[in-house]
């Protein structure tokens, strides 16, 4: 083992210089303090033992900087002391050294103190390349979380799209890289459009890992099919929440569920059609009038088996506006515990229904990071707002 010895008594550096070579240890000698830390600094050495009285440096302060330095290692520090040992030993703990020897040294204690520092030094650097290999495991992690986060974000739509004459516009605010929301809004022919919006329950992985699943199964062809179907104008969004529940019954196989909106417009008959399950209740504006609220919850998609969704419908006229925002809006919680509320966000955005979509959806992100005084929401946060044009 690499072992420094600083002392300024030179008689004591040999003394101890050929008790640990004469045991197998390498010795590298230092008058002072200084030539102590220079020593440590470039050698590695992960002990070292000083004498308790030097001039300069003395091994209290010398103990104090070897704390303070950026060595990448652990040095076990051994104080030689000829003085009132309890005094000494006071002293020495609060400045960082780890054990103590008295004068003269006894070459048994000398050994039988080293055995002991070579168990914490072993000690150290196995938990130093354990914390090594999972702080690589780690970085591995997140970049796959990473490429997970952009992938999710992939299957998002562009954040403003005119479709026939309703302007979808939407953001997106995961609470970390990874998201168990998604949504999507898709051309349904002349003078039709649709929409969806999901969140899977719970967080994480796992819940990401559904909710890319289901992005990539509710495509433009899979919603068309679903909603429109052949031979008929009629729009049936339930049939999206009946297929997607026999599909992730089947496949979650657990007690994973997922909450869902599906709407489908007509602004031939100015009409909504939807489907709400479990889904948070979208918000209706009407020109000068204050927000209402449309639907009245339902069952979410895979918790209950044989479940049934229903299809309902609401006017949607020009000048109407329509918000559909995740339970992470209403959800968000103040330092004090108190929720942001729907009657909260209903006020909010009705005093801004003049404001174009793209100009609301950012307030009411600096809204909610207000009202939590956090850096971060703590969870995800997506919001459609649907605005029907003339």
């Amino acid at each position: 083992m690499h072992i420094i010895v600083a002392d300024d008594d030179l008689s004591q550096r040999i003394h101890l210089s050929a008790m640990l070579r004469r045991n197998g240890h390498d010795v590298e000698l230092a008058e002072d303090g200084e030539e102590a830390i220079e020593a440590l600094k470039r050698n590695g050495a992960p002990v070292l033992i000083c004498d308790v009285q030097m001039p300069g440096i003395d091994g209290m302060e010398l103990a104090t900087r070897v704390r303070g330095l950026d060595l990448g290692r652990y040095v076990y520090i051994l104080m030689v002391t000829g003085l009132d040992q309890n005094a000494d030993r006071m002293r020495g703990l609060e400045a960082g050294a780890d054990d103590f020897m008295s004068k003269p040294v006894d070459q048994a204690v000398l050994l039988a103190r080293l055995r002991s520092a070579e168990r914490l030094i072993r000690y150290e650097r196995d938990l130093h390349s354990k914390n090594l290999r999972l702080a690589q495991a780690n970085e591995h992690i997140q970049a796959d979380l990473d490429a997970a986060a952009a992938a999710q974000r992939a299957l998002l739509p562009d954040p403003e799209v005119l479709l026939s004459n309703c302007r979808f516009s939407s953001s997106f605010t995961p609470s970390s890289s990874i998201s168990g929301d998604v949504f999507g809004y898709f051309d349904l022919g002349p003078g039709k459009s649709g929409f969806f919006a999901a969140d899977v329950s719970g967080h994480g992985v796992r819940a990401a890992l559904s909710a890319v699943a289901l992005g990539y199964m509710v495509s433009t062809e899979f919603f068309q099919n679903m909603v429109r179907g052949t031979g008929t104008d009629e729009l049936r969004p339930e049939r999206v929440a009946q297929v997607l529940d026999r599909r992730f019954q089947r496949d979650l196989g657990d007690d994973s569920y997922f909450t869902l909106f599906v709407g489908a417009i007509d602004e031939a008959e100015e009409r909504l059609v939807f489907c709400q399950a479990g889904y948070p209740s979208p918000l209706l504006l009407r020109p000068g009038d204050e927000a209402r609220i449309v639907g009245t919850g339902g069952v979410p998609v895979a918790m209950l088996p044989h479940a049934e969704f229903e299809r309902s419908s609401v006017a949607f006229r020009r000048g109407d506006r329509l918000i559909v925002a995740s339970d992470g809006v209403t959800e968000a919680a103040s330092q004090g515990g108190e929720l942001y509320g729907l009657e909260r966000f209903s006020e909010f955005v009705t005093h801004r229904q003049g404001f174009a979509a793209r100009a609301v959806l950012p307030q009411i992100a600096n809204a909610l990071l207000d009202w939590t005084g956090q850096p971060n929401l703590a969870d995800d946060v997506s919001i459609i707002i649907i605005d029907k044009e003339g």
